[in-house]
């Protein structure tokens, strides 16, 4: 078997990094397999060879349980870009199989959702068990695949871009799948650029996006429907990677090309003085990561 480590070179580098939906893990897609994380302590808890598996674009896992949504991808993938591989790690294979006529971008879990976004549409399935469609929704070109579920068993919001430059469609998912249920379909006029980010807190109460000019954050209320904060990552353009609440929706974390990692805090704005954190030196001991 081929195993990814640190010193990987770039052509067996990570394509993808996701935590579960508790933040308590995180699984690597890697030029040469699967690789999942526990946080902490930082340890190494399974991973799926390249032998197996090939090479992989896109890793999701289910919060703490053995199953795991795997999309072929890199230099050698073994599975084609279009389908979406359900691995059960207990029982160490593959128990399910979902083909799409075009390339998958990202793919979302829930305890009782399976997401797929392709450039154009979104499909959702019940989970786990054998997948059965729920729904399918057109989108406009969405080529970052982005899209978030609230992990939460109290609220079924689905965020992804929206029809017009800057917005987010907000679903609740359980008014898609009854027609008797009325439909909370809400589109959020967030920025003016397109979207590059997106993320949703636990509860499913808060959305923060970022757009691709990468200097404002805003985060909005799903419940009052309204903006609630915008925070100012910088004055220069960038590319920001990553937004993500802590588990108590007390802070936004973002991450950018700058080479910095922003912390803000929703909650109590007060502490928003200095939230800056940037990686300017190394410890001897580690070796600087690239994207």
């Amino acid at each position: 078997s081929i195993h990814a480590d640190v010193n990987m070179p770039p052509s067996r580098g990570v394509l993808k990094l996701r935590f579960n939906q508790d933040q308590a893990c995180f699984a690597c897609a890697l030029e040469s397999g699967v690789q999942v994380y526990n946080v902490d302590p930082l340890t190494e808890k399974g991973r799926i060879d390249f032998d197996v598996v090939g090479g992989v674009a896109h890793v999701e896992m289910l919060e703490r349980t053995n199953l795991l949504a795997v999309v072929g991808g890199g230099h050698a993938p073994k599975f084609p870009d279009r389908n979406v591989m359900i691995w059960d790690d207990k029982l160490q294979k593959f128990v399910y199989e979902l083909a799409f006529p075009t390339r998958v971008v990202s793919v979302r879990l829930r305890r009782d959702k399976l997401v797929v976004v392709l450039t154009t549409e979104i499909h959702v399935f019940s989970f786990p068990g054998p997948p059965r469609l729920l729904s399918s929704l057109q989108t406009q070109p969405n080529p970052r695949g982005l899209c978030e579920l609230c992990p939460s068993l109290d609220c079924q919001l689905m965020v992804y871009p929206g029809s017009q430059k800057g917005t987010v469609m907000i679903v609740d998912l359980l008014s898609t799948e009854a027609p008797d249920r009325a439909s909370t379909e809400w589109i959020c006029h967030a920025h003016q650029h397109e979207l590059s980010c997106l993320a949703i807190n636990r509860p499913g109460t808060m959305i923060a996006t970022a757009s691709t000019k990468g200097t404002l954050i805003r985060v909005h209320n799903t419940q009052t429907r309204t903006q609630m904060a915008e925070f100012r990552r910088g004055s220069d353009s960038a590319n920001i990677y990553c937004l993500c609440f802590s588990l108590d929706s007390a802070f936004l974390c973002c991450s950018s090309d700058k080479g910095t990692i922003h912390i803000f805090a929703v909650k109590d704005q007060s502490l928003n003085k200095k939230s800056r954190i940037s990686w300017i030196f190394f410890p001897a001991h580690t070796t600087p990561l690239t994207s």
